[in-house]
């Protein structure tokens, strides 16, 4: 049995990525997550409320915590995650679970005093999820040249979420409130929240959720080529960021930031004393544009990072649903959204979408080589496009 378990901790890295995402949508090269795994799951309370009241920045960033603290704790092994904006669901080895349970632990509680928000956290043994007749498979694509991400497929990651949201996971897999864990094992290295918003340049940053509903190979892929070939007339064709870059982001959107408001997030989430944060920052931006513009230095840490942060942008992703962000015209967003209705009145697809004027980035930066930042809408973005999209579901329409 032990040996059984060593050899699953390697089962994220010893899965071959296929080239691009266009390829993760076709279903066809899925593996089973072993059941001696765990899905931890997570989910800000309140998150529309919170998004309202202006703190989006926040909700984001316990989304990417959970992601830090799972990745950290199973290194050197990589593990599979998908970041949804006001949440996020990672699979981990065995290996990890104690610790990481202390680590999720102390993030809820990190989240409460430093932001006033509530994260639901939990953990499942993938036995007892497959036991209920679910399905948890996924496959492994190259996002870019250095980052290799997961979509999933099957039932069970969905059908967990919406367990863990009705209370209705296995008993302990819920990690009680009055578990506050030890922050020793809360390792956030890497985390990191230091760009300014990014301003939509052709008029709208959209935010849109679709989620398959035909169980037809054929209807479902002739949906996702649809949407794949209406994205590449005005951006970056639907795939890794070598392909042309992430159509939700451009190098010229990068501005570091030093304004107060933007750093605190990343100050609540580190324990970083504020000076201390503020000299990272300002040493962040001397490393990146002197790589950037001097002549000579581009041999230094980081020189091609904004490139590179480009390439490393998760503006497309699979969850069981499409999510995707891009920056659009008035025009583009009303023919996409044409399409998603005429696809949803022939019972294909249900969408949810949003819009708004700006987008932003939440980063986990382990080394200036290898790095992968997440971008939602900065006013509501996916969670509000969930909650329309789960109105709809609702309603059966």
């Amino acid at each position: 049995m032990a040996n059984g378990e060593n050899n699953t901790r390697n089962f994220f890295d010893a899965i071959t990525p296929l080239p691009s995402f266009r390829e993760a949508t076709l279903g066809q090269e899925t593996h089973s997550v072993p059941d001696d795994w765990h899905v931890v799951l997570s989910d800000v309370e309140g998150s529309t409320e919170a998004i309202r009241a202006g703190h989006y920045k926040q909700v984001n960033m316990l989304g990417a915590a959970v992601i830090a603290c799972s990745r950290n704790l199973a290194a050197p092994h990589g593990v599979p995650f998908v970041f949804g904006g006001d949440g996020a669901t990672v699979a981990v080895p065995a290996q990890t679970i104690m610790r990481l349970r202390s680590g999720l632990a102390a993030i809820r509680k990190m989240g409460i005093d430093s932001y006033g928000l509530k994260i639901r956290v939990a953990t499942v043994p993938v036995r007892s999820l497959t036991n209920l007749g679910m399905d948890l498979r996924l496959c492994k694509y190259s996002l870019s040249r250095s980052i290799e991400l997961a979509a999933w497929y099957g039932d069970g990651w969905l059908r967990a979420e919406e367990m863990m949201k009705a209370g209705e996971l296995p008993e302990g897999s819920m990690i009680p409130v009055e578990d506050e864990g030890n922050i020793v094992d809360m390792d956030l290295t890497g985390l990191q929240c230091r760009w300014d918003f990014l301003e939509s340049k052709r008029g709208f940053k959209s935010c849109f959720i679709v989620v398959i509903r035909t169980l037809d190979p054929l209807a479902r892929q002739r949906a996702l080529d649809r949407m794949a070939t209406l994205l590449a007339e005005d951006h970056a064709v639907v795939g890794g960021g070598s392909a042309g870059g992430a159509p939700g982001v451009a190098v010229d959107d990068l501005k570091l930031t030093l304004k107060s408001e933007m750093l605190k997030t990343e100050l609540g989430a580190r324990g970083s004393k504020r000076i201390t944060l503020l000299a990272a920052n300002i040493a962040s931006r001397m490393i990146f544009f002197a790589g950037q513009w001097v002549p000579g230095l581009q041999g230094i840490p980081g020189a091609n990072y904004r490139n590179e942060l480009i390439e490393n942008t998760d503006f497309v992703k699979f969850d069981g649903s499409l999510k995707f962000v891009v920056d659009c015209s008035k025009e583009w967003l009303r023919k996409f959204i044409d399409a998603c209705e005429s696809l949803e009145s022939e019972g294909i697809v249900w969408y949810g979408q949003h819009s708004s004027k700006r987008a932003i980035l939440t980063c986990l930066v382990p080394s200036f080589d290898k790095h992968i930042h997440f971008i939602d809408g900065s006013d509501g973005g996916y969670a509000e496009a969930a909650k329309i999209l789960k109105t709809k579901i609702r309603r059966g329409r």
